[in-house]
């Protein structure tokens, strides 16, 4: 009988080694054990070591390996192998690190209750609306309950459960009804809530199980504190919740205690009545340490903020008047330094995952203000915010940081080091490894374009290997990057196959302007193994008659497999053709008007017709895909083509190479039978509800750039300014696309969270291809 295998959890990647993450069998979920580090596959198992849980996330309790996948998405923070100690723990960016706006919400409810969601998604309610604002796709999604909402907390599948004003408590389409109202929840696990922090409650037997006498608060490894007791949680063999009393191990020499503290995920600070002591507990080492200090006891007292920023500095609120000051209290020293910031008071005040504090004061020369894990404060603010009501401040999983205004969000990023990115080397093997941490550290910083080019170049030196799928797809896991996921699946798939559900449904595709139909046939036969209905779902046509026998064998054969085949068909009337349908993807290789001049001049407009045809056969998300003959801005000037997207409202989201290399079997003709030898890239746009309200063209042709999808300049050709002279100026990309059909009209059975952490590492053992199919059939995605 084999013994049971580690299983592989996460990655880091520096330039110079791989750090991969297992996790171990047969140990508790909260036992720090559970996980272990391998530097470069040598095989040296090294214990790791977290920093703390950010506390807005407190609202449920994680495991160690929750945790560790937590921390290895943050962008703040990165780990470091530490010889003296033979571990791998955490390090921050270096001092000076630079923030900067990047995204906002305008319209929000007055004083929203905000949840930040474990993908990094935001959601907030508004009576009877829960809205889930994803800011890196720019979108948004909503649903309903009956009554008014009240609370509501992520469950560990990344759903939610939510409560409304008159008791009742929602999972999905399970209700329970409580005799109290609900202002709170937090999930011990996904059978125990604690609501309003005072009341447990069993979800599995529908019943209050025990009433606590004053508020819980909940410190890691299974400690929490109520009133002025510790204690600690844990599960019996039937799964009930059984408890521990803990209070002995802060409560030495019989000590009385005056007030707690929770100043760390893990750390309790404790003022006792006697002799003005105070003492600090570490949950997770178990041990407290004691000492006396009168002046600093009844600051204390008469704090409202206090946290622990590194073993040796204590941060809390100092303002004096109408001076906002943030006091550090060192405790080795027992010294106190103070610094002030903003002009009023401080109204919001967050830990970060790297050890600092950030804090934001208004509301007259507000600004947003950071105080380092070594008790050094940022000078001038961070952001500076003018004559804004700051109302909280919180930590992305990733790193970021979400201002919640009266009426609007903003995130601000830290932008990280950059290493070394025009630097090739001659090392191909050491190129690869640069290659990949240039990706990890793109994706983290929510730079999906580049993420997907350094992960393309990783793959073209090292075109046989996994290993790059494997780590993209890990820091791919808590994004809502569904199509990139589906794509690195694929990959997987194609290096070494997986049990993927071959025979689901495709998009439907309309093909224009065919020809021959030579595309259509080399797309189908390059797909033919993994995409076994990608026929059917084609609608392929064609103005004219077919160019050769060749292609009326062709039509044959196509039509045999399932092709929609149709002549006559006016790429400016697609809207009246096909009235009443939608295709995900239109595809028109090639527009051509014919040689002569005046054949040039009566085509003249075509494209844009054709754009404004699609869009009324397509929604949102939708695309349409235009090769042209040649990579010069000529192509784009005859055939209008930004002017045509612009005015539908398409933004461009790729530039490819395309041609007979990388669909064999197919054959560029222009609208007649000759064979043409031009070079051609495929443009692809992505239809959007953007409105263009600008005052010029070029404004409103900006307004549909997002560097997330494709990085592009607006160019005129030469002093023309009129709409039809500007031409897209942009680097090509690789291909890198899949056909299944997509669910983006439906919301999905289970939660993207849920889905994504299903997948650990694809390659590892039966679970995880089950995994792997389980994601392929569920995640409709849509492709490029």
């Amino acid at each position: 009988m084999s013994l049971p295998v580690p299983q592989r959890i996460g990655f880091h990647v520096t330039p110079d080694a791989t750090i991969e993450f297992f996790k171990k069998p047969g140990i508790s979920v909260f036992d720090p054990r559970i996980v272990v580090a391998i530097i470069n596959h040598d095989g040296k198992e090294l214990l790791v070591q977290l920093p703390p849980m950010c506390p807005q996330l407190h609202t449920r309790v994680y495991t160690f390996v929750e945790k560790m996948q937590y921390f290895l998405q943050n962008s703040t923070i990165h780990p470091v192998y530490d010889p003296s100690s033979n571990t791998v723990s955490f390090s921050r960016l270096p001092r000076g690190t630079r923030w900067v706006i990047h995204r906002k919400l305008e319209e929000l409810p007055p004083k929203a209750k905000i949840l930040i969601r474990s993908d990094g998604c935001v959601s907030y309610f508004f009576i009877n609306t829960v809205t889930t604002w994803d800011w890196e796709n720019q979108s948004h999604s909503v649903f309903s309950i009956p009554g008014e909402i009240a609370a509501f907390a992520e469950l560990p599948d990344g759903g939610l459960v939510i409560a409304d004003t008159a008791g009742n408590l929602y999972f999905g389409t399970r209700c329970s009804t409580l005799e109290f109202k609900i202002t709170d929840i937090f999930l011990f696990n996904e059978r125990y809530l604690l609501l309003n922090k005072t009341t447990l409650f069993d979800t599995k037997n529908n019943e209050v199980v025990k009433q606590f006498e004053g508020k819980v608060r909940v410190l890691s490894h299974n400690f929490f504190v109520v009133s002025k007791e510790l204690k600690k949680f844990y599960l019996d063999l039937a799964g009930n919740m059984l408890f521990e009393d803990h209070t002995s191990q802060i409560t030495p020499n019989r000590l009385e205690i005056e007030e707690l503290f929770c100043v760390a995920e893990d750390v309790l600070l404790i003022l006792y009545k006697d002799s003005k002591t105070i003492g600090l507990w570490n949950a997770e080492t178990q041990k407290l340490e004691i000492w006396e200090d009168e002046k600093f006891w009844e600051m204390l007292a008469k704090v409202q903020i206090l946290k622990k920023i590194d073993p040796n500095t204590l941060v809390f609120d100092a303002t004096s008047g109408y001076t906002p000051r943030m006091g550090l209290y060192y405790i080795s020293e027992k010294t106190f330094s103070y610094f002030e910031a903003g002009s009023w008071g401080v109204k919001a005040f967050s830990t970060l995952a790297n050890g600092s504090i950030i804090f934001g004061t208004d509301t007259r020369g507000s600004g947003v203000h950071l105080i380092l894990g070594r008790g050094e404060s940022t000078s001038p603010d961070i952001v500076n915010i003018e004559n804004q009501d700051i109302h909280d401040i919180q930590e992305l999983p990733n790193g970021f940081v979400l201002i919640q205004f009266f009426n609007f969000l903003m995130i601000i990023k830290p932008m990280s080091p950059n290493i070394e990115a025009n630097v090739v080397l001659d090392d191909p093997e050491k190129q690869s490894q640069k290659y990949l941490a240039e990706m990890q550290d793109a994706i983290k910083q929510k730079h999906l374009y580049q993420a997907r080019r350094f992960y393309e170049k990783a793959r073209a030196l090292k075109p046989k290997e996994t290993l790059p799928c494997e780590i993209f797809l890990f820091f791919l896991q808590r994004t809502s990057y569904k199509a990139q996921k589906m794509r690195v699946l694929l990959d997987l798939h194609r290096l070494a196959p997986q049990n993927l559900n071959l025979k689901r449904s495709c998009k439907r595709r309309l093909f224009v302007g065919e020809l021959d139909l030579s595309y259509t046939e080399a797309l189908i036969n390059k797909h033919k193994d993994t995409h076994l209905r990608l026929a059917s779902s084609i609608t392929a046509t064609e103005l004219g008659n077919p160019a050769t026998d060749d292609a009326l064998q062709r039509v044959k054969r196509l039509m045999k497999q399932g092709v929609r085949v149709l002549f006559g068909i006016d790429a400016k009337q697609l809207h009246i053709t096909f009235k009443g349908q939608r295709f995900q993807r239109i595809h028109w290789n090639g527009p051509f008007g014919g040689s002569s001049p005046k054949d040039r001049e009566a085509f003249q407009g075509t494209v844009p017709l054709f754009f404004k045809a699609c869009t009324q056969i397509q929604t949102v998300k939708d695309r349409v895909h235009v090769t042209l003959a040649g990579d010069d801005a000529y192509r784009q000037l005859e055939n209008t083509l930004l002017a045509g997207a612009t005015k539908a409202k398409y933004r461009l989201i790729r530039k490819r190479v395309f041609g007979s290399e990388r669909y064999p079997g197919y054959v560029y003709r222009a609208t007649s039978s000759a064979t043409l030898s031009f070079e051609q890239r495929e443009f692809v746009f992505e239809k959007t509800s953007l409105p263009l309200t600008k005052k010029t063209f070029l404004e409103n042709a900006k307004t549909l750039e997002n560097p997330q999808e494709k990085e592009f300049q607006i160019k005129p050709d030469g002093n023309d300014l009129k709409p039809d002279a500007y031409y897209y100026e942009c680097s090509t990309d690789y291909d890198s696309s899949d056909y299944y059909d997509s669910d983006d009209d439906f919301a999905p059975s289970t939660s993207p969270l849920q889905q994504a952490v299903s997948i650990q590492t694809p390659m590892d053992d039966d679970k995880d291809v089950k995994a792997v199919t389980l994601l392929a059939d569920d995640l409709k995605i849509a492709d490029d």
